[in-house]
């Protein structure tokens, strides 16, 4: 299989994310429970619950987005086509408030500086 050097590139990135994600859910996870346990001591169980289960959640997120990142990467190794668009589709998924500010930008930051806000 004769593979594109900047496909392999981006398959390698797409890797070290997976990978990253992964590692930091399992830290995310070990903050849940070392503040699940410090919620249950000061506030009791259930503000420990509450605290545990939140954090919790991003733990997940993160795991589910680091398998995703694992299974683009293989498919990116193997030339298909849905990972390419899932790869260049997934960094606004993962960060939609830089993408809402460069859409702000495109539209209104001309209008902004044309509008006298911003002139000398």
């Amino acid at each position: 299989m004769n593979r594109p050097q900047s496909v392999t590139v981006l398959a390698i990135l797409q890797l070290i994310s997976g990978i990253f994600s992964l590692l930091d859910g399992l830290f995310i996870l070990l903050f849940a429970g070392i503040f699940g346990g410090l919620g249950a001591a000061f506030g009791g169980a259930k503000v420990g619950a509450v605290i545990g289960g939140f954090i919790g959640i991003f733990a997940a997120i993160s795991f589910i987005l680091g398998f995703l990142s694992l299974l683009l990467t293989w498919g990116l190794f193997q030339l298909k086509n849905w990972a390419w668009a899932g790869t260049l589709n997934c960094p606004y998924h993962r960060h939609p408030r830089a993408n809402c500010q460069n859409v702000w930008q495109r539209r209104y930051s001309s209008q902004f500086f044309n509008s006298g806000f911003c002139s000398g």
